[in-house]
C-alpha cells in the first residue's frame, strides 16, 4: 500500500500521500518533521539498513519511543503543502470576500 517494490534491492518509492493514507487507516499520527527526518536518513543511508524504507523506520519510531505512546491520527502534524489546497468554490468565495473588503475599506490591506 505504501510502496511498490519488486524486490528488496529496489529503492523505496513511497509518497507522503500514500503514507498518510495508511497511517489514517491504522489510526496512527502523521508527524511531518519526524517523517522528513526518516526520509533524509533513508536517502543518506545512515540507518541500520541502507535499503530500509522511510515508512518502516517511521513506524518503528512511533511504536518504540515513549513520547508517541497514545497518539492517534487526530494528533497528526502536517506540512504546509497539505493545507494549501482550495476548491474552486473556496477560491471564488475568497475572491468575492476580498473584493467586498477592498471596496469597503480601500486598497493596501492584506487579505
Amino acid at each position: 500500500m505504501v510502496e511498490q517494490r519488486k524486490s528488496d534491492r529496489d529503492e523505496p518509492n513511497e509518497t507522503k500521500e500514500s503514507v498518510r493514507n495508511v497511517l489514517k487507516m491504522l489510526d496512527l499520527p502523521y508527524l511531518n518533521d519526524i517523517y522528513e527526518n526518516c526520509m533524509k536518513g533513508a536517502a543518506e543511508g545512515v540507518k541500520e539498513k541502507n535499503r530500509r524504507s522511510p515508512f518502516s523506520t517511521y513506524i518503528v519510531m512511533l511504536k518504540s519511543l515513549p513520547q508517541f505512546k497514545g497518539m492517534h491520527w487526530e494528533n497528526s502534524e502536517f506540512d504546509e503543502e497539505y493545507y494549501d489546497f482550495e476548491s474552486a468554490d473556496e477560491v471564488n468565495e475568497n475572491s468575492r470576500i476580498y473584493k467586498q473588503g477592498k471596496k469597503r475599506f480601500g486598497k493596501g490591506y492584506s487579505p
